[in-house]
């Protein structure tokens, strides 16, 4: 699978259609497939690539600079707020959502899913409250 992924198009292939194959029904059916949301983001990313190849895409989750998160964690209720370049925590500026999840747990998280941002990918919960 890894192989098939990092493939390159053919010269003269738009890129969409790399994005195309790789959510089609035999990929689907030999590899399991991607989700929708996955499909999505794969052909935006293509969109964007092909209109500017040396485009720097973020991973950072698309939240509006001013948008408060608020979540509770061991009976103590924790503020961030989103930043035009990062995050704010109790007077401290922060590059990702995790830095400030590890902050507040002691242990290992996805920020963005600590937060809310992000479903949850298995049945089993990692929050302790």
């Amino acid at each position: 699978m890894a192989a098939a992924l990092q493939e390159r198009p053919a010269v003269g292939n738009p890129k969409r259609l790399y994005a195309s194959r790789h959510c089609s029904s035999p990929h689907e059916q030999e590899f399991g497939g991607l989700s929708a949301a996955g499909c999505r983001r794969l052909r935006q990313l293509a969109t964007t690539f092909e209109a500017d190849p040396n485009a720097v895409v973020s991973n950072r989750p698309p939240i509006k600079p001013g948008t408060r998160l608020v979540r509770q964690w061991k009976e103590q209720v924790h503020v961030v707020e989103v930043e035009p370049e990062g995050y704010e925590y109790r007077g401290a500026r922060y590059e990702n959502l995790s830095e400030i999840a590890r902050l507040i747990t002691g242990t290992r998280w996805s920020g963005p899913l600590f937060f809310g941002l992000k479903a949850e990918q298995s049945n089993t919960s990692q929050e302790a409250q």
